[in-house]
């Protein structure tokens, strides 16, 4: 019996400053469809320490491939990928912001109580 098939496509990558919670599985992800009928949806990998993408692969997925039952195609576009920040990380970086101001003032502070003999 041939294994099953799944094409993962990949379009895009979203950039997030914060790790996604309640994220889908990757199963669930793929359970999605098209208007068409075929497979389509979203999954949440990272990025690990030595830049490789990881896809957290439900255990499931893993046995029926080692089963030989299960057969993963991992496909790129020719063009390339897109990359985008998602909607957290403008709020990051104005949280990042506003901490080196607040830290600045209260540096400030400390100057000035250190300096006029107080």
């Amino acid at each position: 019996m041939a294994p099953r098939e799944i094409d993962l496509i990949l379009t895009d990558f979203g950039f997030h400053a914060t790790p996604k919670r309640n994220a889908k599985t990757l199963e669930g992800s793929i359970a999605g469809k098209t208007p068409d009928g075929q497979p389509h949806g979203r999954f949440y990998g990272s990025i690990n320490a030595e830049g490789k993408l990881e896809i957290p692969f439900p255990q499931e997925m893993i046995d029926q491939l080692q089963r030989g039952e299960l057969k993963i195609r991992l496909l790129i576009p020719k063009e390339g990928l897109y990359g985008f920040a998602g909607k957290d990380i403008p709020e990051k970086l104005a949280q990042i912001q506003k901490k080196k101001r607040n830290m600045g003032k209260h540096a400030a502070r400390l100057h000035k109580k250190k300096h006029s003999g107080v």
